[in-house]
């Protein structure tokens, strides 16, 4: 909380946009609040959708590496992705010996039960 009100405080009440938030925030958010009280599922979705926010707030440039790591991982995921089939875990024999085992060719295999 104190986390939070620091930054409603030293950031968003600096501008008349982040006071225009914050008014806005102040009207609507109790009702809300009230409900979400009311459901433990809710209550949890809650805090887990602010952690990071929070984290976020505490630990900015941590935050911003954790994010920029985590695109570059999705970047390069999809690319791995793109250039071996849709998913690749999933390997494509290109011949079998009699028996039906996979007789390995490249760097393509299959497991025997595929």
């Amino acid at each position: 909380m104190i986390i939070l009100r620091n930054l409603r405080d030293n950031v968003l009440l600096q501008t008349s946009a982040g006071r225009t938030f914050v008014k806005f925030y102040y009207e609507i958010s109790p009702p809300i609040a009230d409900y979400i009280g009311e459901h433990e599922t809710l209550r949890t979705a809650a805090r887990v959708t602010l952690t990071p926010v929070v984290y976020g707030v505490k630990y900015p440039r941590t935050s911003v590496l954790i994010f920029l790591s985590s695109i570059i991982a999705i970047i390069l995921t999809l690319r791995v992705r793109g250039q071996t089939g849709s998913n690749p875990l999933v390997f494509v024999c290109e011949k079998r010996q009699s028996s039906g085992i996979c007789i390995r060719t490249g760097s393509k295999m299959a497991p025997p039960f595929s």
